[in-house]
């Protein structure tokens, strides 16, 4: 484990990134899958999300590398990421990545996890990175070993790095076709950042990748790839959004984050998984303003996690699943003292009943 402070170069440059507050696919002309998260407003403020499940074909590439072997390793690689918030902004707070590699003949395989988290603030980083080998998944928050890898008989090589002109973390298995880049939201300059905060997450097709779990990730392959489109995945009566929060909460991941939840992502997971599916839809709809409006969720939870606003995100959730009024979450509003906000439309329909069943 490493935890320091990392100034970066105010003036560096900028990474070539999509400044959209929400998941985007970016469909590149080179043969690389490229997924960019930048996570705004828009995000799910759910801790722990699957981004991407892949498992791919490792091969020699120029570097000086062996000729590949006749029956090459291969990897299967997932993907996380986990959010955190400041003045009501959710932000991308670091990535989790767990990696099988599974070797031919008589020849064990391996397998690593890597997280790597860090917040920003005027320039000056606060970062913590935790390696462990001998296990892909779940992580472990005390991981003391290096998860660099050299294996140049197996043609496999791993390494860890951090550019400080870019100020971006990276995790790369470049001859097995995965290469991560991170850079930590600046919490005091915001949008003054000079470099634009996310997660980048590039994947060779030229490693033949077969992209799995595709009901559950959040970051869709190319539709040649087997994945679909994001109005493929919308839900009738709701947005390309919010079925993408309902998408991220349905997919039961374990929630192992930087700032506990006490349990309130899985109790929403449960709680929609238990739902009819159009008082899920129901559900989402009228309580996703909870999740979005950044004025609310600034005034009711205040801190970097989302415990708070969870909670009152399930209770909402659970009325419309239930049928019953929003009492207790109306109440919970009242209490927090955030009843009366300006600039938040849906407080006072909400307040009034007007967004609730009617029990």
């Amino acid at each position: 484990m490493k935890s320091f402070q990392q100034p970066y170069p105010v003036r560096s440059r900028t990474i070539h990134h999509c400044r959209r507050s929400a998941v985007k696919l970016k469909l590149s002309l080179s043969p690389v899958v490229t997924w960019h998260l930048t996570c705004g407003r828009s995000c799910s403020t759910r801790s722990i999300s699957l981004l991407g499940s892949v498992k791919l074909v490792c091969r020699r590439n120029p570097q000086g590398f062996p000729l590949t072997p006749l029956f090459p390793p291969t990897v299967l690689s997932q993907i996380y990421a986990f959010h955190s918030k400041s003045k009501g902004k959710v932000y991308v707070a670091g990535f989790d990545v767990g990696i099988t590699y599974t070797y031919t003949g008589s020849q064990n395989g391996a397998a690593y996890s890597f997280r790597q988290f860090a917040t920003t603030d005027n320039s000056l980083n606060y970062e913590s990175a935790f390696g462990y080998f001998g296990q892909a998944y779940p992580f472990k928050p005390d991981g003391l070993h290096s998860v660099n890898l050299k294996d140049y008989d197996n043609v496999v090589y791993q390494s860890v790095s951090y550019e400080q002109a870019n100020n971006r973390y990276r995790f790369q298995a470049a001859n097995c076709g995965i290469d991560i880049g991170f850079v930590p939201f600046d919490r005091a300059l915001r949008l003054g950042q000079h470099q634009i905060p996310g997660l980048a997450i590039a994947i060779s097709e030229l490693n033949m990748p077969t992209f799995l779990s595709l009901d559950d990730v959040m970051c869709l392959p190319k539709v040649d790839n087997g994945g679909e489109l994001f109005k493929d995945i919308k839900r009738p009566s709701l947005s390309i959004e919010e079925s993408l929060v309902l998408r991220a909460f349905k997919s039961a991941q374990p929630q192992n984050q930087v700032h506990s939840d006490n349990g309130e992502c899985t109790a929403i997971s449960n709680t929609l998984n238990d739902c009819q599916q159009n008082r899920q839809n129901q559900g989402i709809r009228k309580c996703h303003w909870i999740l979005r409006n950044a004025k609310f969720m600034k005034c009711y939870d205040n801190t970097p996690g989302a415990q708070r606003l969870l909670a009152l995100y399930r209770s909402c959730v659970a009325s419309w699943c239930n049928n019953r009024a929003c009492t207790q979450a109306i109440t919970n509003i009242q209490q927090s003292g955030c009843a009366f906000l300006a600039d938040v439309p849906e407080l006072s329909s909400f307040i009034n009943g007007n967004r609730c069943p009617s029990g």
